[in-house]
C-alpha cells in the first residue's frame, strides 16, 4: 500500500470513529443501575356467572324431579363452599341445616307446594345454608367456571290448587371464600 493510500485509510477510519464516536456517546458514557420490584398478590374471589332456575313445569299431582345449575368461578386453589337458603316460604320447623322448602301460589297467599333442593341427586342429600352440615363444601377454585348442579324434587301427592298463576319460591345461593 503506498503512502497516499495509507494517509487516505486512515482519515477515512479516523473519521468513521468520530463519527460513531459522536453518534453512539452512549457506549462510553458512564452508567449506574438499579433493579425495580415487579410483582403481584393472587386474591381469594369467588363470583357467579349465571345461573339456570329449577322448574318443575306443569304438576299433576306426581312427584317431579328438576334441575337446575349455579355457575360459579373462584381463583385458582381458593377454598369456598356454596350454602342454599331455606327460601321465601319456609314451613314451620325449617332451619339452615335442614330447610322446609315451599313454593306459594302467586296471587294466592297461604297455598303452598313443598319442594326439597339436593346437593347430589334429588331425594339423596338436602342441601342447606353455608355453616350447616348440608352445604357444599370443601370445593377448590380452579380459575374457570364450574357448573354446580341444584338437583330438585317436588314430592307428589300434594293438595294443589289449580291456577292460571304459578307457584314459585326464590332461594339466595351463598358462597363462601
Amino acid at each position: 500500500m503506498n503512502r497516499r493510500a495509507r494517509v487516505s485509510f486512515f482519515v477515512v477510519a479516523f473519521a468513521v470513529a468520530l463519527a460513531v464516536g459522536t453518534l453512539a456517546p452512549s457506549l462510553y458514557a458512564p452508567t449506574a443501575t438499579i433493579s425495580i420490584f415487579v410483582g403481584a398478590r393472587v386474591i381469594t374471589n369467588c363470583t357467579f356467572n349465571s345461573s339456570l332456575p329449577v322448574d318443575f313445569g306443569d304438576y299433576a299431582g306426581a312427584q317431579v324431579d328438576a334441575e337446575g345449575h349455579v355457575l360459579i368461578t373462584c381463583t385458582n386453589g381458593t377454598p369456598h363452599s356454596i350454602g342454599l337458603g331455606q327460601g321465601l316460604h319456609p314451613a314451620d320447623g325449617s332451619t339452615a341445616e335442614s330447610p322446609l322448602r315451599r313454593m306459594e301460589l302467586q296471587g294466592s297467599p297461604g297455598n303452598f307446594l313443598s319442594y326439597q333442593l339436593y346437593r347430589t341427586a334429588p331425594g339423596i342429600d338436602v342441601w342447606g345454608d353455608i355453616g350447616t352440615d348440608n352445604d357444599k363444601d370443601g370445593l377448590v377454585g380452579t380459575a374457570v367456571s364450574v357448573d354446580h348442579t341444584v338437583f330438585g324434587r317436588l314430592p307428589g301427592g300434594q293438595p294443589a290448587v289449580a291456577s292460571l298463576n304459578s307457584y314459585d319460591d326464590s332461594v339466595l345461593v351463598t358462597v363462601q371464600f
